[in-house]
C-alpha cells in the first residue's frame, strides 16, 4: 500500500521540478518577430562584418536562453558581439553609444509580469537614424497577454532618461528599457 503513494508522490515532485525549470521569456516567444525587426540592423553590419550570419544565430540562441541580449561593436576587437546578461546588474558599463570607442547598436530584453500587470513585453532599443544625441533611442516591441492568442505591437517611440536612469551606457539602456515598461504597465517609476 506505501508503494503506490510513494510513487506517485515522486512522480508529482519531478513533474512540478520541471514546469517551473525553465523560466517564461517574451522575446523567446517572439524570437522570429524580433529577427524581422533586427535584420536590417544586422545586415547593414553585414556590409563592413564577415562574421554578421554567425552574429545573428547567437542572437537568436541568446534569445531563447537569457533575459537581456544586445549586439555590441567592441572597439578592442574592432567587431560586433553579442552580451547577454539575466538582470540589468549583470551587464558591462563600458559599452557607451556615441563614442568613438566601443557602441550599443540595439538591445533587446525580455519583461516579465509585473506585480499589477500581467502581460509581458519583449522591448527593442536601437539608435535613431540620424539623430546627434547620443541619448536618442527607439523603442517597439510587442506585449504578450497571459491569454491572448497573439501578440500585440508596440508603437516605435523615442526612449528617455528621464526615469532615473542613463541611456548612454549598455547597462543604463537596459535599466531605461525596465522603467519604460513601468510605465507602459502604469507603474510609477521608482
Amino acid at each position: 500500500m506505501r508503494n503506490p503513494l510513494a510513487i506517485a508522490s515522486i512522480g508529482l515532485i519531478t513533474l512540478q521540478g520541471t514546469v517551473n525549470a525553465e523560466p517564461l521569456r517574451a522575446c523567446a516567444e517572439v524570437s522570429s518577430r524580433v529577427d524581422v525587426a533586427v535584420r536590417p540592423v544586422l545586415a547593414s553590419l553585414g556590409e563592413h562584418e564577415p562574421d554578421a550570419a554567425q552574429l545573428g544565430a547567437q542572437l537568436q540562441a541568446c534569445l531563447s536562453s537569457r533575459n537581456i541580449c544586445s549586439v555590441v561593436h567592441d572597439a578592442r576587437y574592432g567587431k560586433e558581439q553579442v552580451v547577454a546578461a539575466d538582470m540589468t546588474a549583470d551587464l558591462p558599463v563600458q559599452y557607451t553609444s556615441g563614442q568613438s570607442t566601443s557602441f550599443v547598436v540595439f538591445l533587446v530584453r525580455s519583461i516579465p509580469r509585473a506585480r499589477n500587470d500581467s502581460n509581458r513585453y519583449c522591448l527593442v532599443s536601437e539608435k535613431v537614424d540620424g539623430a546627434t544625441s547620443v541619448q536618442r533611442w527607439d523603442v517597439y516591441g510587442w506585449v504578450l497577454a497571459p491569454n491572448a492568442g497573439e501578440t500585440l505591437p508596440l508603437q516605435r517611440q523615442v526612449l528617455d532618461g528621464e526615469a532615473g536612469s542613463d541611456p548612454k551606457s549598455l547597462r543604463g539602456l537596459a535599466a531605461a528599457l525596465w522603467f519604460f515598461a513601468a510605465r507602459m504597465s502604469g507603474q510609477p517609476a521608482q
